[in-house]
C-alpha cells in the first residue's frame, strides 16, 4: 500500500538500521583512541612528574585525542549530507509512487546544494540545554568535549595519587570486559548518541525539504512515533499532530528520537490513505491510531511498562480520553509536564485514580 503512514512508518525502520551501520563505521577512532592513551601515558610514570611537567603531558595528550575524535566528526559531517542528499530523493520518490504514476504529477526533488544549505541553517528541534543548536555545531562539539573529558580523566588520577597503569586502565578498560568498564566506554556511547540524533535530524531536514518544493500537493506533514514502551514522553504526545511545512518541530525532538514524519496530503487525494497501516510492537495496525488510542488497546502490565505505575493508574483510571491524556502530557513548546504539573490541570481525573 502507498500511502504517506505506511511509507513513512517502514522507511523509519530502515533509518533505525542506517544509524546503526553508520555508527559501526566509527569503530576504529575508538581503538585509535584506547592505542593513543596507552602510548602517551605509558611512556612517563605519572606519578613522579610535576605539576608543569604533567601539564605539557597532558596538552599534547589532548592534542592527539582531538584529532581522533576530529576525524570522527568530519567523516561524520560528510556522510549526513550524502544521508540528506538520499532522504530528499526518497520522499520525492515515494510521493512520486503515490501520485506521480496515478494522478500525472509531477514532484519536484529539491538539489543537492538546498540540502546542504537547510543542513548547515537549520537547528534541531531538540528542547532544553540544546534547544536552537545547528547540527554541525552538535557535532563539532563532541571532538572538543571528548578529547577534554579523557584528559581531564588523566588529571584527575594523578591527583588522585593513580599509578599510570590503574590510569590507563580507567580509561582504556580491559579486553576482558570488552572494554565497557572504562571512560572510552562512555565516549563510545555519547558518539553513538550524537551519530543517531544527527541523522535523525538529517533525514527529517532533508525530506522537509522536499515538502517544501511541493506544497501544491500538501496540507503539512504528521508526526509519526514508534509504537513501543521505549517512546518517550514527548513523542507519545506529538504522535498524530499535524503541522504546516516550515511551522512546526522536527524529529528528533530529544537525543535518540526514533520518530519520524509523514507528509499529510490534501484532501482531495486522502483516497490514497485508505485501508494505510503503520507499524507496531505486534506488527501492522491502522494508522489512524495515536499512540494513546493504541495503547488503550494494549494488557495492563504494557501500559504500566509504557507510562511507570503512577501515570498509568491516572491513564487507566482518570476518565480522560486518549487525546486529552495526550494534551496533558505536555506544555505548549512540547517539554514535558510533570505529575503535579499535570495534576494541577487535572485535579478531578487524578482524585477519580485515586492518586
Amino acid at each position: 500500500m502507498s500511502d504517506p503512514i505506511t511509507i513513512a512508518s517502514r522507511h523509519a525502520v530502515f533509518l533505525e538500521r542506517l544509524k546503526t551501520g553508520e555508527f559501526k563505521k566509527f569503530e576504529p577512532f575508538f581503538e585509535q583512541l584506547r592505542d593513543t592513551i596507552a602510548k602517551k601515558l605509558t611512556s612517563a610514570d605519572i606519578a613522579t612528574l610535576s605539576r608543569g611537567k604533567l601539564e605539557k603531558l597532558l596538552a599534547t595528550l589532548n592534542q592527539a585525542l582531538l584529532g581522533i575524535t576530529t576525524g570522527y566528526t568530519t567523516e561524520l559531517a560528510k556522510n549526513l549530507v550524502k544521508i540528506g542528499i538520499y532522504e530528499a530523493g526518497f520522499e520525492a520518490r515515494a510521493l512520486e509512487s503515490m501520485l506521480g504514476a496515478k494522478l500525472g504529477i509531477d514532484v519536484v526533488t529539491p538539489t543537492n546544494k538546498q540540502i546542504r544549505a537547510a543542513l548547515e541553517i537549520i537547528p534541531l528541534s531538540i528542547r532544553g540545554s540544546d534547544a536552537g543548536k545547528l547540527l554541525y555545531d552538535m557535532v563539532k562539539e563532541y571532538s572538543f568535549y571528548e578529547a577534554d573529558r579523557l584528559t581531564n580523566a588523566v588529571r584527575q588520577g594523578y591527583f588522585e595519587g593513580q599509578t599510570t597503569a590503574e590510569i590507563v586502565r580507567k580509561l582504556t578498560g580491559s579486553p576482558k570486559n570488552g572494554y565497557k568498564d572504562s571512560v572510552i566506554a562512555v565516549s563510545r556511547r555519547d558518539a553513538e548518541t550524537i551519530t543517531r540524533t544527527a541523522i535523525a535530524h538529517a533525514s527529517s531536514v532533508a525530506r522537509s525539504e522536499t515538502w517544501a518544493e511541493n506544497q501544491d500537493i500538501l496540507d503539512g506533514y504528521e508526526w509519526v512515533s514508534t509504537l513501543d514502551s521505549k517512546t518517550s514522553q514527548q513523542c507519545r504526545s506529538l504522535d498524530g499532530k499535524v503541522f504546516k511545512v516550515g511551522k512546526g518541530p522536527l524529529p528528533p525532538i530529544h537525543a535518540r528520537c526514533r520518530s519520524t514524519t509523514a507528509p499529510k496530503l490534501k484532501e482531495e487525494f486522502s483516497f490514497l490513505s485508505e485501508g494505510a497501516t503503520r507499524a507496531s510492537k505486534d506488527g501492522y495496525v491502522d494508522a489512524n491510531l495515536s499512540y494513546y488510542d493504541w495503547l488503550k488497546k494494549q494488557p495492563k502490565d504494557f501500559q504500566d511498562k509504557a507510562l511507570g505505575s503512577t501515570k498509568a493508574k491516572l491513564f487507566q483510571n482518570g476518565g480522560l480520553s486518549a487525546k486529552r491524556f495526550s494534551e496533558l502530557n505536555l506544555d505548549r513548546n512540547f517539554m514535558p509536564l510533570s505529575l503535579e504539573e499535570m495534576r494541577k490541570l487535572e485535579p478531578l481525573a487524578f482524585q477519580k485514580a485515586g492518586i
